[in-house]
């Protein structure tokens, strides 16, 4: 089993007895994002580090679709966005979120009347905040860090960009960084925009979209080869390409693309007329005559860079905006363990035996090579007992069905796979019965090996002591000339009985080894 060796540089990732801690003030907060093509309300909940979205609702208003002699908000989409927003007024008046941050970017930053009109929007009883573009190529770059932070591994980082209606956000987000985000800009290339600015002349559109693109010095320069993107017209791109390639996951976030398939992907997309785009099940109508130009510029930024890979982030400028505001340590958290911890006290058993003293107890077992491995292990652990309180014949698919579906972060789609494989493992699944329901494809036969085993280890822990306490703080697995040995303190040698013996059998026989009998 892979597992942690260090603690990345310029980045502590929290895998310390202090979770529970510093997950204690858990937070209800919302935010409204006036944006060029949407305006979104969203309420979160849960730990600081990895706030959970609860509530999201958007409108497509088209702020961006401004007056093309004036520049000024239009009187319909105007009226648009203000109702929205006092729709939104009542649901938080009626949620009491504690903290609420509200802002407007491109459009309205922009328009010459945009400063009456967000005149407007504190009469509806809110106080927006206006981005300029810097802060918003920042926040945007804090929200991908918040959900990868995995990024600060790679010396060389990472490429962030974020599309909106009205602007591009790009970053590099690099350890070596102050603050983690070295250069960054806006630019003038929303996908809204470009559809307003060129309508049908898709070549002009690119034409200028190079120019811009080349005019950003720092981008040939850029060492990294992954791009994480945001932004609701680059996530339609994905969705379009897990239908078509019948990807078998439907989950956008850490979704992972080839440079190869996405610039097939926008060649085709940017030639395709809206009625064909707005046909497709995965594409809203209202955003289909904008797909073609944001693919255009997915196409000139991997023209202009040397990046390799690109997946899909769901955190952006509205996570970017909660992160920005946390202190350095809790910026310095695990946002997987933080909200494995979180969920496992809201969903799982009152039977929960301490997460790191069970990691500590699993991990000789396996390999310690790197710091991935380690924290799979030690968000299983958190999720032990997570499916402990349901029906038996129930307890492994529901165990194994929730990671593929709970709002972690900090874990791409093998690391989801693996996490179900071992707690429905856990919970007692054959492999033949995982192969029929989970994506196994995505992990290696070892892969598949090691996740099954750590199952297997937590299902042993678990019935040798649910509650934890000394039997697993004062315990150790020890592998002697082919054996697999667990050596169990005299005074609680009265723990071992025959489930816990049949379960550590089974243990054994996974990892190749002989059993031996618990010692003092």
């Amino acid at each position: 089993m892979a597992a942690l060796c260090g603690i990345a540089r310029r980045a502590r990732y929290l895998l310390m007895t202090d979770v529970a801690e510093l997950t204690s003030g858990d937070i209800r907060r919302a935010v409204i994002d006036i944006g060029s093509n949407s305006v979104r309300l969203v309420i979160y909940e849960g730990p600081h580090r990895c706030p959970i979205m609860v509530f999201n609702e958007k409108m497509l208003c088209g702020l961006g679709e401004r007056d093309q002699e004036t520049g000024d908000l239009l009187p319909g989409p105007t009226a648009s966005a203000l109702g929205t927003l006092r729709r939104f007024r009542h649901i938080l008046d009626a949620t009491h979120p504690e903290k609420l941050d509200v802002f407007a970017t491109a459009a309205v930053r922009e328009a010459p009347n945009g400063k009456g009109f967000l005149d407007l929007v504190r009469q509806i009883g809110f106080d927006p905040k206006l981005l300029s573009g810097e802060d918003e190529a920042l926040l945007a770059a804090y929200g991908i860090l918040s959900g990868v932070p995995e990024i600060l591994d790679d010396d060389s980082g990472a490429l962030a960009g974020d599309i909106g209606g009205g602007s591009l956000e790009l970053s590099h987000i690099i350890n070596s960084a102050e603050n983690w985000v070295g250069d960054h800009i806006s630019l003038p290339l929303g996908a809204l925009k470009l559809s307003v600015q060129f309508l049908d002349d898709r070549s002009a559109a690119k034409k200028h979209i190079d120019k811009i693109i080349r005019d950003v010095r720092w981008l040939p320069a850029l060492q990294s080869e992954k791009l994480y993107i945001v932004g609701g017209a680059w996530r339609s791109l994905g969705k379009i390409l897990i239908s078509q390639s019948n990807y078998p996951l439907e989950i956008l976030d850490r979704y992972r693309i080839s440079r190869a398939d996405m610039l097939k992907l926008c060649s085709v997309v940017s030639k395709q007329n809206v009625e064909s785009l707005a046909s497709m099940d995965v594409v809203q109508r209202r955003r289909a005559h904008t797909l073609p130009f944001a693919a255009l510029v997915l196409t000139s930024l991997l023209e202009a860079t040397d990046v390799a890979t690109i997946e899909i982030a769901s955190t952006g400028v509205r996570e970017g905006m909660l992160f920005s505001a946390l202190p350095r340590e809790v910026q310095e958290q695990d946002p997987l363990i933080m909200a494995a911890h979180h969920l496992a006290i809201r969903f799982g058993s009152h039977l929960r035996p301490d997460a790191e003293e069970i990691s500590n107890l699993v991990l000789p077992l396996f390999p310690v090579t790197d710091k991935r491995g380690h924290r799979l292990v030690r968000a299983a652990s958190e999720l032990c007992n997570f499916s402990a309180g349901l029906e038996p014949d129930e307890r492994a698919s529901h165990a194994a069905h929730a990671i593929m579906s709970l709002p972690l972060r900090g874990i791409d789609h093998e690391g989801r796979v693996f996490l179900s494989t071992a707690l429905a493992t856990r919970h007692g699944e054959s492999e033949d019965r995982l192969r029929s329901w989970l994506p196994l494809q995505f992990l290696s036969e070892d892969r598949l090996e090691e996740a099954m085993q750590l199952g297997l280890a937590l299902r042993f822990v678990a019935s040798l002591s649910p509650g934890g306490g000394e039997a697993l703080s004062q315990s150790r697995f020890e592998v002697t000339d082919g054996k697999l040995m667990f050596v169990l303190p005299r005074h609680l040698q009265g723990m071992w009985g025959p489930i816990p013996a049949k379960r550590f059998d089974r243990l054994a026989a996974a990892l190749g080894l002989e059993k031996d009998y618990p010692l003092i």
